[in-house]
């Protein structure tokens, strides 16, 4: 194997924009990786160059993970004017590249494809509402499922497309955790069934379970041969009025109704079930097929008829596949919206530990429990990651649970004005106005609660007054109400109206005549503890530019409440100076 001292070394980041380093050692001082880290990230690569010799710029090696982003490496001519990081703190040199996936070497584009040895991630991205948190988590999926997609500035038409390919084939999983969501609904619980008037009871897998069952098979649905021959079955019963008669193991005539899911019933002929039907389940005969283990499988009989039936009819293999070497096997992501909404230590049970990278499977700490309903033993796959979002604003609930937390990596998505940036309505600076009021916020509460840029992104589309009017009434206005509890005084700071003449003040105290209301008998002291919204301050223009200073309005107000220059001509959207 060759050191191939000859080679500086170039990061990729999934936006296409490049770092370079004069040696491997100052990429890792640059991302504060470990000496260990560092020797086996170095001979992977090695590996790699070995096999490309010949080419001038090595290919990537295995794309890594840092602060929620993937990152490939390749080789480059040595370069010495390139400074040593260790000599000059951090003092690279940046240059931004856009390459189309099609623009790369066969061996970049097979070595971004085979990320399976990514380590699994549980990342959380986190900050106030309206920070794009569930809008990034379609990008975040495809660093991990196909990362050089997200090379080359691609549209984000593309972006979703990709998403929902992978969402259909069963590789994304999307879920919303809350207030009534639990371990029964995530990982397993019982479920009730009659037949005959009896109620069986029937382990239900949740939709974490059945994630890292598919995981642990590294292939999508379109290419399990079960599940194929199980859509087979399903063409053939609707082309049977849905039964279709075949044998038991010992010969006996049942027939089957099945409807898709876990269960098929079973209904015996010349039987007093034979209208009732026997519940039974598929998820047996899968086992059966895969593990030719029959303990502990209820109702022997029929699952063997119908695991003959999908041998002999619907193209089901008399063995099941061998089994996919890790290296090969497909990654899958679940993806948990809002997950500080539920209670968290109790959906995830014994799972907190399992979810833990170096606990996971294939690892050399690998744990496996026993699941409580079931009584299988379970294990969480290495090539399931786990995307959650958390709004750090809602005062209604509680923190994660600390082991919890220290098994996630936490990503903060705060506010972004600069994607407002060109967005100005008759004077009105809509990025600087968002800059000002979070500056505010911060100042009389603290950053979890600032407002997100997602808010006023719709007037990227439609720029006009009544639209931006619309967004502070129905949602930037009650938000401030929930974050400061109705102090409406903070509110009015927040919205700099203290400094504002009344009529383009927001909230305002409403004149209040204490004789008029209770006569001259009472002894009430009131002092302004009625508030107010102010409907005419929503249409007036100068109402928002005063929020950014109330004293620096660049024009005047005309009758319509429009802005009026200098030169008293109109200031329309397209000709507005900045505020």
């Amino acid at each position: 194997m060759s050191y191939y001292p000859e080679f500086s070394v170039a990061v990729v980041d999934s936006q296409g924009r490049t770092i370079k380093f004069r040696l491997m050692r100052d990429m890792f001082f640059h991302f504060k990786r470990g000496p260990h880290e560092h020797k086996s990230f170095r001979t992977a690569l090695n590996l790699a160059s070995d096999s490309n010799a010949e080419e001038d710029t090595q290919p990537a090696t295995l794309p890594f993970q840092h602060d929620g982003q993937t990152y490939l490496v390749h080789r480059i001519p040595f370069d010495d004017s390139l400074p040593v990081l260790r000599s000059a703190s951090n003092a690279t040199i940046r240059e931004t590249i856009s390459r189309h996936p099609a623009q790369l070497s066969d061996a970049s584009r097979r070595s971004m494809a085979s990320n399976s040895q990514l380590m699994p991630q549980n990342v959380i991205l986190f900050g106030p509402p309206g920070t794009g948190k569930t809008h990034r988590t379609v990008d975040e999926a495809l660093r991990i499922l196909a990362p050089e997609l997200l090379l080359g500035n691609p549209h984000r038409d593309e972006l979703v497309k990709a998403f929902s390919r992978f969402s259909a084939n069963g590789q994304i999983v999307f879920t919303t955790f809350h207030q009534s969501f639990s371990y029964e609904d995530f990982v397993e619980g019982l479920r009730a069934t009659t037949t005959d008037g009896q109620i069986d009871y029937v382990v239900e897998p949740g939709i974490f379970k059945l994630l890292c069952e598919r995981a642990a098979k590294g292939v999508v649905e379109s290419e399990d041969s079960f599940d194929l021959a199980l859509a087979k079955f399903m063409q053939k019963l609707d082309a049977s009025d849905g039964r279709i008669t075949m044998e038991t193991s010992t010969g006996k005539a049942f027939s089957v109704t099945y409807e898709g899911g876990r269960l098929f019933r079973a209904h015996p002929e010349k039987s007093k079930h034979e209208a009732t039907g026997h519940s039974t389940s598929m998820d047996h005969v899968r086992r059966l097929f895969e593990t030719g283990d029959s303990s502990n499988i209820y109702r022997l009989s029929y699952v063997k008829g119908v695991l003959a039936y999908l041998k002999s009819t619907c193209g089901l293999p008399d063995r099941p596949a061998v089994e996919i070497a890790s290296a090969n096997r497909k990654q899958f992501v679940l993806i948990v919206d809002e997950i500080n909404r539920g209670n968290v230590a109790r959906i995830f049970g014994e799972l907190i530990t399992l979810i833990e990278p170096s606990r996971r499977a294939g690892m050399p700490e690998a744990l496996r429990v026993k699941l409580p309903y079931s009584k299988e033993l379970f294990d969480v796959p290495d090539n399931l990651h786990i995307i959650g979002t958390m709004n750090t604003a809602d005062r209604s609930l509680t923190g994660l649970d600390i082991a919890l937390r220290r098994r996630f990596e936490f990503v903060e998505t705060p506010p972004d004005p600069t994607l407002l940036d060109g967005i100005v309505i008759k004077g009105i600076d809509v990025e600087q106005l968002l800059s000002v009021i979070n500056e505010r916020i911060e100042v009389l509460l603290d950053r979890d609660h600032a407002i997100g840029h997602a808010y006023f992104l719709p007037l990227k589309e439609e720029p006009v007054l009544d639209h931006l009017a619309l967004i502070f009434r129905n949602k930037i206005v009650p938000l401030l109400q929930e974050y400061f509890f109705e102090d409406w005084q903070r509110i009015q700071w927040i919205l700099n109206d203290h400094r504002k003449k009344r009529e383009f003040r927001f909230v305002v105290t409403p004149d209040l005549d204490v004789k008029a209301l209770f006569g001259t008998q009472t002894d009430l002291d009131i002092q302004s503890t009625r508030w107010r919204l102010n409907a005419q301050a929503f249409t007036q223009a100068a109402s928002y530019v005063g929020i950014i200073d109330a004293n620096s309005t660049p024009y005047v107000v005309g009758p319509a409440g429009e802005a009026i220059d200098e030169e008293n001509h109109v200031i329309d959207d397209a000709n507005a100076g900045r505020a």
